[in-house]
Formats: C-alpha cells, sequence, structure tokens
C-alpha cells in the first residue's frame, strides 16, 4: 500500500472487502439452497463449493500483497479507525459468523441422523468402497479383515 494516500487505501479496503463479502454471501445463499434441497445431495455433490471460498481469499489477500489472513488482520488494524473500514470490516466478521452457524448446524443435522456411528460390538462399515492407492482397484475395508500387519490410511478432504 505504499505510495498510497490514506484515502486511497481506504478505498481499496472498501472494494476488495467489499468484493469479498458479495461472494461469500452469494456461495452462503447458494450453499443453503443446496443443503435444504437434500442435505446428502449437497454433501456427496456440492460440498465442493465451499473451496470458492479458498480462491476469493486468497485473491484478496494477494491483492493486498499479503499471505494470511493474520496479515491482513494486523493491516486492517491500522485503517479501523475510519468509518468505511469499520463498516465493511464488520460486514465481514458478521458474514463469516453465517458461515460458522451454517457449517455448525450441518454439523448438528449430521450428527443427529447417527448414520456412521458404530456402538461397540457392531460392525463398522466394512462395505464402504474404498481405492488401494498401489493397485488403483476399488476394494473395501472388507477385503483387508483377517489379513496380517494391514496399515490403513484413511484420507478425508471435500476436493
Amino acid at each position: 500500500m505504499e505510495g498510497r494516500s490514506v484515502q486511497e487505501t481506504c478505498s481499496l479496503i472498501v472494494e476488495e472487502l467489499s468484493r469479498l463479502v458479495e461472494k461469500q454471501q452469494s456461495l452462503l445463499k447458494s450453499a443453503e439452497a443446496d443443503v435444504e434441497e437434500s442435505l446428502n445431495g449437497f454433501i456427496e455433490d456440492k460440498l465442493t463449493k465451499l473451496w470458492g471460498l479458498v480462491g476469493v481469499y486468497k485473491k484478496c489477500l494477494e491483492r493486498f500483497g499479503m499471505k494470511t489472513k493474520s496479515e491482513l488482520e494486523t493491516f486492517l488494524k491500522k485503517y479501523f479507525r475510519y468509518r468505511d473500514v469499520q463498516e465493511i470490516v464488520t460486514e465481514l466478521d458478521d458474514t463469516e459468523k453465517e458461515w460458522d452457524t451454517f457449517l455448525q448446524n450441518i454439523d448438528e443435522i449430521i450428527d443427529d441422523t447417527g448414520e456412521g456411528v458404530v456402538s461397540l460390538g457392531e460392525e463398522g462399515p466394512v462395505n464402504e468402497p474404498l481405492v488401494d492407492v498401489r493397485s488403483e482397484k476399488n476394494v473395501t475395508l472388507r477385503d483387508y479383515l483377517g489379513s496380517s500387519n494391514v496399515l490403513l490410511i484413511l484420507l478425508r478432504h471435500f476436493a
């Protein structure tokens, strides 16, 4: 932000954070509509939409010449005394809280269904489809039960 006046810097902050908030709100509305249509459909097919936020934040950080959100927060503190910056930072915080609430609600819904919860003595999800990374063959956990020396690494990701 070197070489810019305070007013120019504040205008840039408001512009960039407004773009970030707008994209967050758009993704949130879309995700909420998808969940309302079908939670399972959202989890299975549309959860990757959430990764859109990563790209949005990355672009915002790059525009300010920063690499982390904490760097951005430190930078914003310098300009927080200006009303326009206060308002957009507050709007960003509110939108992030809406995302947190949305994701917490999904977690609660998933937990309430009891799906995937196995009690002591019950058979686990041994027929879940897996991929053997060495052979690239489709397998199930059952294929490995009873084998000796099994190292099973389960990776969970949304990509």
